[in-house]
Order: C-alpha cells, then sequence, then structure tokens
C-alpha cells in the first residue's frame, strides 16, 4: 500500500501547477454484501448490509483525485465452525480514503478505478448461536474487536455536469486482519454497490 500512494503522489506531481483543481463534496449510499472468511470457518454465506455516508474529493486536471470518506457501514453473514453455526451482524463508522485515477474520453460520463485503505470503527454487534438464540431475542456480545483495517479496490462512472455529478461505485473491500475476539481467525469481505450526489464547490485553473 506504501508503494501505491507513493506512486500516487508522484502521479500527482507531474501535473502541471496551471492544471484544474476542483473540490467537491456529496452524500452516497447503498447495498454491501458482506461475507466472513478464515481458515477455521467450515462454511459461511453473504449477507446483505447497507452503507451509507458522505465524502469530500479533490480532483486534479479531470484525471486524479483524492477522496475521503465518512461511512456507516452494516455488514452481516452466517458462519459454522466445528462449535455450531452463528448468524453475525457488525456495523463500522469506516473512513476510507482512495485514490482514483479517471479516464475522461467523455466530458459527461468519466469510468475510473480506485484503489485505497479504510479504518473502521466499530459501533454494534450481535451474534445469534444457530441463527437464533433459544429464546429467540438474546444475543452474544463481544465476539467482534473493536476496529476493521481493510483495502479498497473499485471501478465507478460519474455522471458531470458544471455544478453537480451524479456518481455509480463498485468496490470491494477486503479485510486485512482478525476481527474475532474468538479461538478462530476470521475476516470480513465485503461488496459495496453505492449511488452518489456530489456537489462541485471550488474549480480553478488557467484558460485554454
Amino acid at each position: 500500500m506504501k508503494k501505491t500512494l507513493l506512486f500516487a503522489l508522484c502521479f500527482i506531481g507531474t501535473i502541471s501547477l496551471k492544471a484544474q483543481v476542483e473540490t467537491s463534496i456529496g452524500f452516497k449510499g447503498g447495498p454491501a454484501f458482506n461475507t466472513f472468511s478464515g481458515s477455521e470457518l467450515e462454511t459461511a454465506t453473504w449477507g446483505t448490509g447497507i452503507t451509507a455516508g458522505g465524502f469530500i474529493n479533490l480532483g486534479l486536471a479531470d484525471v486524479a483525485q483524492f477522496q475521503f470518506e465518512l461511512l456507516y457501514d452494516r455488514l452481516p453473514g452466517t458462519y459454522g465452525i466445528d462449535s455450531g453455526a452463528f448468524k453475525s451482524t457488525v456495523s463500522y463508522f469506516s473512513t476510507p480514503l482512495l485514490f482514483k485515477l479517471r479516464f475522461p474520453f467523455n466530458e459527461k460520463a468519466i469510468p475510473y478505478v480506485s484503489i485505497g485503505q479504510s479504518v473502521g470503527y466499530k459501533l454494534g454487534e450481535n451474534t445469534y448461536r444457530n441463527g437464533v438464540n433459544d429464546d429467540g431475542t438474546s444475543v452474544d456480545q463481544d465476539h467482534f474487536i473493536n476496529y476493521n483495517l481493510a483495502s479498497l479496490f473499485g471501478i465507478g462512472v460519474d455522471f458531470e455536469t458544471d455544478l453537480v455529478f451524479f456518481n455509480v461505485d463498485l468496490r470491494y473491500i477486503r479485510g486485512n486482519i482478525n476481527v474475532s475476539t474468538q479461538d478462530y481467525n476470521m475476516r470480513t469481505n465485503a461488496i459495496g454497490l453505492t449511488a452518489g450526489l456530489g456537489f462541485k464547490l471550488v474549480k480553478n485553473g488557467s484558460s485554454k
């Protein structure tokens, strides 16, 4: 990841000082599909959660952007180990930072690829044994540590106008650490599909 960020900074440094600089903010949301993975897990199935929040980005010359996001992520999933089956949902306040490389072949619809890192702070969790506990209501707590680290890889399209833009983004969020407090190793693996609306705040650059 350090090499990726170094490459991004070098890439930005090659852009002329007269290049167009644009700042924008917006909000986004959509479904998040998550599954838990780990060598001790015998089975694992996908669950459907949600991701929603806001973003701010700094763009240079319509080609490169750094985007910082504040998101609420709700990640469910079911899994089985030798001691039984579980259904867990963990929620995070996530802070992704992404580098977006855009391909402005068309001024109105600009595809891009993105890469980045995210730190998630646990907001809540619940875990049901065998899908539901004996009384149907009580849950086990503290199955997850208080934070998560993840790598992000995405593709998307920005639909541009002079003042606003509409965005569709598909990304894979790969957990990098063991988030379980139990005796087994478990990581999050999520796919996020979001739609967003952005508002352009600052647009400076030299005239043609």
